[in-house]
């Protein structure tokens, strides 16, 4: 399936190009493709219980046009194409088929948003809404060549199934072992590689490697009337080799799987045997730890610092933003919180959130939410960027290579 990015490399470029110069009103049209090799393996108490490989692939397109009224719109098909990626003809008509699909969600999209514009502009009391929806479509962007080459030491592609297996029930065992305190403990580990392509009509020609591995380990612990349930996660955008042998690092250390589960197991027993924390009538110096103040910086903002849920987009299912009411009153520049805060999302370090272009094709770089308790931006698409008269920062990304790319965090911290 890694094939396929190979010939789309060759041949996607003049597919884009054919579609828009045969396509009335097309503008533009963007094809991402992903492939994608997985391999994991789970034990629980000591004993194996699961162990998967699979391979996948998929795309989607998405096409812009403008209507003669100066309205435009945007239309998206994605499609998970399995084994069909090996087939280069079918592969080929179908990314065609998506295109056509996507052309003609876009015209209809074009057709009834001109429509309630100038159902709109008949009532004065109602412009300003028909003036939102003729907003202003994406800056054009200047042609990109460029391969980012995934990082590991170790292909996930070629690990032996049993190392993995291996690795679980040892760690398993172990934490088993510490004591009668342990009431249950499962442990997982995963090995993927991924590769990303983003080809569009302007010219852009973009590929972009993952490799990524991580371990899970869950407890279960009880201790008189005690009892314990503890979670936790490591791993690094590398081989199978930060699991195994851990991975020395600056910003996001970790130790070998079973160091980390023996840790987490030793925790769950003290937690398991601690006394009840009675409440204090005077105030008291709280200290977090980095778990929860990634957790804060994320919820309280990072997610509120996402364009599309401050321009109201997300706000049926996921809510609204803090940091903006309207265009016209909005937290930019204003003071938000103390001048020891400052917050940013950062793609360009080398977490869970790391990478180099986002979905659309732009440049990632690093986005001051706030800066000595100042407010200073959000998160954008191309789209969302043009609303707020920003440049594009390259924040918008997909989950799965078939759905249409949304505003999200790369990296997001507290400074």
């Amino acid at each position: 399936m890694f094939g396929a990015a190979e010939l789309l490399k060759k041949e996607g470029p003049g597919v884009l190009r054919a579609f828009i110069r045969s396509h009335r009103g097309a503008v533009s049209a963007d094809l991402r493709f992903e492939a994608m090799f997985s391999r994991s393996s789970s034990a629980t108490d000591g004993e194996p219980r699961s162990a998967h490989e699979g391979e996948s692939a998929g795309f989607s397109v998405s096409v812009r046009v403008n209507e003669r009224s100066g309205v435009s719109s945007t239309g998206q098909t994605g499609v998970e194409l399995g084994r069909l990626a090996t087939h280069p003809a079918r592969m080929l008509a179908a990314i065609r088929a998506g295109l056509a699909e996507a052309y003609e969600r876009a015209r209809l999209s074009t057709r009834e948003k001109a429509a309630l514009i100038r159902a709109l502009s008949r009532n004065s009391g109602r412009a300003g809404l028909a003036r939102s929806l003729a907003s202003a479509p994406p800056v054009p962007r200047a042609a990109v060549h460029d391969e980012v080459a995934a990082v590991y030491q170790r292909d996930p592609r070629t690990l032996d199934p049993g190392e993995l297996r291996r690795l679980c029930r040892e760690a398993s065992a172990r934490v088993a072992a510490l004591g009668p305190e342990i009431a249950f403990n499962a442990v997982a580990a995963l090995s993927e590689l991924r590769e990303e392509l983003f080809i569009s009509s302007d010219g852009t020609l973009i590929s972009e490697g993952f490799a990524f591995s991580q371990g899970d380990c869950y407890i279960v612990a009880q201790s008189g009337d005690g009892h314990q349930e503890i979670y936790d996660t490591i791993g690094q955008q590398r081989g199978l080799e930060c699991l195994a042998e851990g991975y020395r690092d600056e910003l996001m250390p970790n130790p070998d799987l079973l160091t980390f589960a023996l840790e987490l197991g030793a925790e769950a027993r003290e937690l398991a045997a601690a006394p009840v924390l009675k409440p204090l009538d005077a105030e008291v110096t709280v200290v977090t730890d980095p778990h929860f103040n990634a957790l804060v910086s994320h919820e309280i903002i990072g997610h509120p610092s996402e364009a599309d849920r401050a321009l109201k987009m997300e706000a049926a299912y996921a809510g609204r933003s803090w940091f903006l009411r309207s265009l016209e009153d909005n937290e930019v520049g204003r003071q938000v919180g103390s001048p020891l805060l400052s917050a940013c999302s950062d793609p360009g370090l080398a977490g869970y959130g790391h990478y180099r272009y986002d979905h659309e094709g732009t440049r990632a770089r690093r986005v001051m939410h706030v800066e000595k308790g100042m407010f200073r931006g959000f998160l954008n698409s191309r789209e969302t960027a043009a609303v707020l008269g920003v440049e594009p920062n390259g924040s918008a990304r997909a989950s799965e290579v078939f759905y249409v790319p949304l505003i999200r965090m790369s990296n997001t911290f507290l400074m």
